[in-house]
């Protein structure tokens, strides 16, 4: 005799998902109304109610983007790839609201703590049906409740039109920020209906997720929905401006053939059609996407409305004084970056130095000697990669977990992923996105990233273990660890993952201070 598949309802209806491995899964849930026509480029209105039970049991749409198809890239791209991509190209359309939902139980009144993953791919890209971050392990180690999101991206949630639209407009620099509110409010309203606690909520996410975690950790209407973040690979200190957001719209238009005024045909533009345009905008604008791992033209803008500031300049926001963060970055983010280019492993000073100020838009003045003198054993390549991965990712890590530590309102704990994959002969290191099949404990569903071996999955079980402890309780510490104080600017610890975690006060304080200069 099988189960009955799980039933849970919501404000807008009845659900029914499927159980996987004992783990009852919803997917493609909606918490939001479909986002076209009229609707484009506003805040998200609430989802339509359904009679009946209504069926979760396949990934719902994602947003219109680029989407790169496996083994079309180089051989580190191809690496992350396998990992991330879908067997299939997933479905895109403006109907993109939804959220997958995995729970020990439905309807038992368990209060879990709830994990809500905002997935990476910048502003503009990815979704939250990626394997990788499938959640059924993750809900199973922890008796938690584990969420992903789908939300609006690219010229369909950060295209800022206050300029030309006004009021009606003045939020749709930041819709799809917006988006993710709803989605939290969702987690508020359902969420006990699917054993979780409305009260005990981290928003978690990796590179331009880890982005999202820290705009909406400086936005009114986010407060009080979450109670713990982390921050992985994805610093985002200062958000979009206006003196970049309205050129863009400009050159948007101009691509389109409309007029200033003509907002009402821009909600009628074919969204393939407004993606291609968005994308010749862009590079017309002069802010097309660099090496250097920016978030690029298509990112939250300050409106003064949904969000009136940047997120953690000239300090720590206090809209989320009171939430804990965990933050850090791999070791080596960049050589995913930069194994791309022909050269990498081949080049010499003189390149090294030009493929910084090409890619950076600064100069490099003593930074390569600096690094030189840092890393005397290392290539140029390697040396590079140091240097910018302390420039983009490690150093604003910092910046926001001693922000948030001066702020005195809760902790901030600094990690660093020191572990380095095998695959591909070793050359990708500690590379981005690594740590994402290890938080949740999906090494298996990653052999092509992290290759394979017990200590692979002895570190997936230990860096999921802290993930799950600091959901939990506010602070990260599990048996499988050395004791992690919180970061403090007199000692600055950090926590390295590796096969033997470690801490380490004033890691790489040398590099540190040295972009602490530069920055001042």
């Amino acid at each position: 005799m099988t189960s009955q598949p799980p039933v849970a309802e919501t404000a807008q209806g009845k659900l029914r998902g499927a159980r996987v491995d004992g783990i009852a899964v919803f997917k493609g849930v909606p918490y939001g109304a479909p986002t076209g026509g009229d609707l484009r480029f506003q805040p998200p209105a609430k989802p339509v109610p359904w009679s009946g039970v209504r069926d979760a049991l396949a990934f719902g749409n994602g947003c219109h983007q680029v989407s790169p198809e496996p083994t079309q890239g180089t051989p580190a791209q191809n690496v992350l790839l396998a990992a991330f991509a879908p067997e299939a190209s997933p479905q895109q359309g403006e109907d993109c609201l939804v959220l997958n939902l995995w729970t020990p139980a439905v309807g038992d009144h368990g209060k879990r703590p709830v994990m809500v993953w905002f997935h990476g791919g910048f502003f503009t890209a990815g979704s939250g049906s990626w394997p990788v971050s499938d959640g059924t392990r993750l809900c199973k180690n922890g008796d938690v409740v584990v969420i992903t999101v789908n939300h609006r991206l690219n010229v369909f949630g950060f295209l800022d039109l206050a300029e030309v639209g006004g009021e009606a407009f003045a939020q749709s620099g930041n819709v799809g920020m917006l988006d993710l509110v709803a989605a939290l409010g969702w987690v508020r309203d359902n969420i006990a209906a699917f054993g979780g606690d409305p009260g005990n909520v981290t928003v978690f996410g990796e590179s331009g997720g880890g982005a999202k975690v820290c705009a909406l950790l400086a936005m009114p209407s986010a407060k009080g929905l979450f109670h713990r973040a982390i921050i992985q690979s994805g610093t985002f200190v200062r958000a979009n401006e206006r003196k970049n957001s309205w050129p863009l719209a400009q050159a948007l238009m101009a691509e389109l053939g409309l007029r200033r005024v003509a907002i009402g045909e821009l909600q009628k533009v074919d969204p393939k059609a407004l993606l291609k345009a968005s994308i010749a905008a862009e590079v017309k604008a002069g802010r097309p996407y660099r090496l250097d791992g920016s978030m690029g033209s298509w990112a939250p803008v300050i409106d003064g409305v949904s969000l009136p500031r940047h997120p953690f300049d000239p300090d720590a926001p206090g809209e989320s004084a009171d939430v804990p963060i965990m933050i850090g970055t791999t070791k080596d983010e960049l050589t995913l970056f930069l194994t791309t280019l022909p050269s990498f492993g081949t080049m010499d000073e003189a390149e090294a130095a030009a493929t910084f100020e090409r890619f950076t838009g600064e100069p490099v003045e003593g930074a390569l000697a600096l690094y030189g003198s840092l890393y005397p054993d290392e290539s140029p390549s390697y040396r590079l990669v140091h240097l910018l991965t302390d420039m983009i990712a490690r150093y604003p890590s910092t910046v926001i977990a001693e922000r948030k530590a001066r702020q005195a309102g809760a902790p901030a704990y600094h990690y660093v992923l020191g572990w380095e994959t095998p695959v591909l002969g070793g050359v990708l290191r500690a590379m981005h996105a690594l740590d994402v099949p290890l938080v949740f404990d999906n090494a298996a569903l990653a052999p092509s990233l992290l290759g394979e071996g017990p200590d692979v999955h002895a570190l997936a079980r230990t860096m999921s273990g802290v993930w799950l402890a600091f959901a939990r309780h506010g602070a990260p510490n599990t048996a499988e660890i050395p004791n992690w104080p919180a970061y403090s600017p007199d000692r600055r610890a950090t926590m390295v993952f590796d096969v033997q975690s470690k801490v380490v006060d004033h890691y790489d304080e040398d590099a540190r201070a040295y972009w602490a200069k530069r920055r001042a």
